[in-house]
């Protein structure tokens, strides 16, 4: 059955706009009858009018779409609706299509619904295409100029942001990735949640929403929401269009009109929603309607309220899609007030501030009933986005792969259906092969190290079957021979029933960082042997405040019972705990602590008091490695003993102070006896000499006589005279040892070398020849520092002091090999030489009284010797205007140092 309704003459008159439109254009009556329809509509569906007539809404509408309902609800509760159905073309193909219908009536109270129908099936494929894009890609709506939000369609969490949304709403992308879209969205919960369904299911993809600002204030909202799938997980984005100006226009103008302009309102309103560019103009060129759309248009190129169609072509560059710049005459309105027709023409558009619009424009003229043109009809589809977003993804594309170039990163795509396997060309070049080598799993497995395989496998499936992504690290057999290293990122790809389709990925080369991991482990287990080793209490934190390190002394100082290696792994927390016992004041240590780390500054030398009378000297040092924070060192140093040292110091201090008033009195006194001790001193000296030389004749006799004595009568009298007899004779042997070093002593001022250039390379070579023998007997190594350099002094007496201070070097060891260092620095004032050994060391209480003649710190049965040959040394070392001294831990070894100044 039809139905013959007789369209109401106002209706005719927009017939021929709906003609040069560039979408499909029905009039139809609520029942799904049509009785109108454009050009553009049987282009579309590939019907004439009369077909579409006969073949009403059924014939082109697919009625299996469950849209269909949705829609017809919709219109018929608000009159009018907008979103999404599958279309019936003549050669049965389907296309999906958007949809407006906007349901009025005529002055006879006839009901007619207008709708326009635009085949979305190349944006469908875009969307699908940049779906697809997002799988392998990251998003890039962060770069938009519209503010964009993705949501969690189940929970309407607002899961990302970009810079435009903060902008927009107010609140900084950390407020609103904590936010529900329900604490913006006006609706009710059920309401927004409903929403947010049809955006997802496909049912909608426009709302117009109100939404409330951080500051309070509510705006109107054009929304374009969609689902997405993001880092793995079913999302929604809604880009966002800020409409509250536009729809207070709408308003006003709503309230304006007249009752009896209400259809032609309704019409109005139509075209202003449509997103394309609607342009009117008169036959003379004056532009009588712009759309929204359109104004937008005029905005960016600031014109002004009354324009002309010369001022319109004027305003901007405008290109042909050869790229020839436009000529007035070229202009699609222009053409159309002379009769021609243009579909779908290409332009492109450069505004004032060099902004770029690329467009379609469709134009034709509009005739009266005798056919005279009486003015012009122009739709102008932006489609800049969509140039921008095929740009964008080319340029995506080729960003990846020079990142994949320069970065030693390659990307592979392995279908587990079919089991073949893609390598980019970046990844088969980190395996040092020519490309398309690779075609099979197998052929990947063929190349990993037998060692890795079972196990990456392994971790890599049970990811994927919690559908986890993967991060693994493995070896591979390279085309060169070696072995290097690689870090595989990636995920899995499932169907419907979650059974995995493809498996994707990147592949780093790590070689390098391995490597360095290496040689970092290496230096760190380097660190802790010499931090195991020192006397000072060790404990070292990690940055993330675990510890990694105590030694032995740590514990001991501590009062803590167990083994260093059970404290490995302690939080910070935790080891203060164990530790704040041992202060003297454990609650303002703990306060001094956390001051300290967090400071985070460098402290040497702190005194720190601790239980039962002892201190130490506490030193905080921040680690770094490579630039990057490692973590903080914390050194004890007992010094208990020094305190005490201190304090018996201070108190002998006090006591000299009260003599040093004594003392001054005696000072010319002292000075008087100081000359004469100096005059007294040289005639000793010359004595010395004397009688030690004059002393060697008859100490040789009684010697001699002894030693005659012993072959003699030796065992041929008691005991007791054969032990008197050995008394006198190492008696004597030890006599003559005295009476050469008191000679030697007595010399170095009594029987001195004229000063002479020395080369000290060859004074060392003297001595080490002379102390061939004795070195090769303990197994010494001696190391000399070349070359030495070239001073002034006596030769002779130089020679003395390096053979004395290597021999004592020798001598004074308990270690199987001794070793002995010579080096020679350089100051402002001379040379500095020094000697070291890593013999039993001296005591610090005994260090200033070696230089002392005769001193002896050992039994001489043990270490055999007189006691005067650093007495020698000294003596020697001050002619030459220098001074001797030591540095010396027991147990580690000694350091000899003396200067000699530069001498002319």
């Amino acid at each position: 059955m039809s139905i013959d309704i007789k369209p109401d003459p106002t209706i005719e008159g927009y017939k021929s706009i709906f003609n040069n439109s560039m979408d499909a254009v029905l009039l139809t009556h609520p029942d799904g009858t049509i009785f109108y329809a454009n050009s553009a509509a049987e282009k579309l569906f590939g019907y004439t009018q009369n077909e579409l007539c006969k073949l009403g809404r059924s014939g082109i509408v697919d009625t299996n779409d469950p849209n269909l309902v949705i829609m017809l609800d919709e219109r018929g509760r608000e009159g009018r609706s907008r979103g999404e159905l599958t279309f019936i073309k003549k050669d049965g193909s389907k296309f999906p299509g958007e949809i407006s219908t906007n349901v009025f009536k005529d002055k006879n109270a006839i009901a007619y619904t207008f709708m326009i129908i635009r085949d979305i099936t190349r944006r469908k494929n875009a969307e699908e295409s940049l779906k697809e894009s997002e799988e392998r890609y990251h998003s890039l709506f962060k770069n938009n100029h519209a503010a964009m939000l993705l949501i969690d369609p189940d929970t309407g969490k607002i899961v990302d942001s970009n810079p435009a949304a903060s902008s927009f709403y107010g609140y900084s992308r950390e407020d609103l990735v904590k936010m529900n879209i329900k604490q913006i969205n006006n609706l009710s919960d059920s309401n927004v949640y409903g929403e947010m369904q049809k955006s997802k299911t496909f049912k909608k993809n426009n709302f117009i929403f109100k939404h409330t600002l951080a500051n309070g204030e509510i705006r109107d909202v054009d929304v374009y929401s969609g689902p997405i799938r993001v880092g793995g997980k079913n999302l929604l984005y809604s880009i966002i269009h800020d409409i509250t100006h536009r729809r207070q226009m709408q308003n006003e103008i709503k309230d304006s009109l007249d009752e009896s302009l209400r259809v032609q309102d309704e019409l109005i309103t139509l075209i202003e929603n449509i997103v394309d560019e609607v342009w009117f103009t008169d036959a003379e060129g004056n532009i009588i309607l712009a759309n929204a759309a359109a104004r937008k248009f005029q905005n960016k190129n600031k014109f002004e309220e009354n324009l002309t169609l010369n001022k319109l072509i004027s305003k901007s560059n405008v290109y042909d899609s050869d790229g020839s710049i436009r000529l007035d005459e070229g202009s699609p309105l222009l053409r159309a007030l002379n009769g021609e027709i243009l579909t779908n023409f290409d332009e492109t558009v450069i505004f004032p501030r060099g902004e770029k619009q690329y467009r379609q424009v469709s134009s034709a003229p509009i005739k009266n009933e005798y056919n005279k043109i009486m003015g012009a009809v122009a739709v102008v589809r932006d489609i800049t986005k969509q140039k921008k977003i095929e740009e964008s993804l080319r340029i995506s594309e080729e960003r990846l792969r020079l990142a994949q170039i320069r970065g030693g990163v390659g990307v592979w795509d392995w279908n587990v259906v079919t089991n073949d396997l893609y390598f980019t060309p970046e990844l088969e070049q980190l395996y040092g092969l020519d490309p398309g080598t690779i075609k099979t799993y197998d052929d990947w497995r063929m190349l990993t190290h037998p060692d890795d395989i079972e196990k990456v496998e392994e971790e890599r499936d049970s990811k994927i079957a919690n559908h986890q992504p993967f991060d693994l690290e493995f070896r591979i057999l390279h085309d060169s021979g070696d072995t290097r290293w690689l870090s595989a990122r990636g995920g899995a790809i499932y169907d419907t029933n979650g059974q995995v389709k493809r498996v994707l990925g990147i592949n780093i080369d790590i070689t390098n960082r391995k490597k360095a991991e290496e040689i970092l482990n290496t230096t760190l287990i380097r660190f802790y042997k010499i931090l195991s080793s020192m006397r000072a209490s060790v404990l070292l934190v990690t940055a993330n405040n675990n510890v990694e390190f105590v030694n032995q002394e740590f514990c001991d100082y501590f009062y803590l019972n167990e083994e260093p290696e059970y404290f490995m792994g302690y939080s910070s927390l935790e080891m203060t705990s164990v530790i704040k016992s041992a202060y003297r004041n454990p609650d303002e240590a703990l306060r001094r602590i956390e001051e300290i780390v967090r400071n985070w500054k460098p402290v040497h030398g702190e005194e720190v008091l601790m239980r039962n009378g002892k201190s130490c000297l506490r030193d905080f040092v921040p680690l770094f490695i490579d630039g990057k924070l490692y973590g903080r060192l914390w050194l004890h140093l007992d010094i208990t003993e020094r305190k005490h040292t201190e304090e018996e110091l201070n108190e002998s201090n006090i006591k000299l102070k009260k003599e040093v008033n004594d003392h001054q009195i005696t000072e010319l006194k002292l000075e008087k006896m100081l000359n004469e001790l100096k005059r007294s001193n040289k005639e000793l000296e010359q004595f010395a000499y004397v009688s030690s030389h004059d002393l060697q004749e008859p100490l040789r006799m009684v010697a001699l006589f002894t030693q005659l004595l012993e072959r003699r009568y030796k065992g041929k009298l008691d005991d007791d005279a054969d032990d008197y007899i050995k008394f006198i004779v190492e008696g004597a042997q030890r006599m003559k040892l005295l009476i050469d070093d008191l000679l030697s002593y007595s010399r170095v001022n009594t029987k001195p070398s004229e000063f002479n250039s020395i080369e000290m390379d060859k004074v060392l070579d003297n001595v080490l020849s002379n102390l061939q023998l004795t070195s090769e007997e303990n197994s010494a190594e001696i190391d000399i520092q070349e070359p030495l350099p070239t001073i002034i002094g006596d030769e002779s007496q130089m020679i003395h002091v390096f053979q004395n201070l290597i021999a004592n070097g020798i001598k004074f060891n308990d270690k199987d090999s001794p070793k002995i260092s010579v080096l020679a620095e350089q100051d402002e004032d001379g040379w500095i030489f020094s000697v070291s050994d890593n013999g039993i060391g001296i005591e610090p209480k005994y260090q200033a009284q070696i230089f002392e003649i005769f001193k002896r710190l050992h039994e001489k049965d043990k270490y055999p010797g007189t006691g005067i040959g650093l007495a020698i040394c000294q003596k020697i070392i001050e002619r030459h205007g220098g001074k001797i001294w030591i540095e010396s831990k027991p147990g580690v070894g000694s350091i000899f140092y003396f200067n000699i100044p530069n001498q002319k």
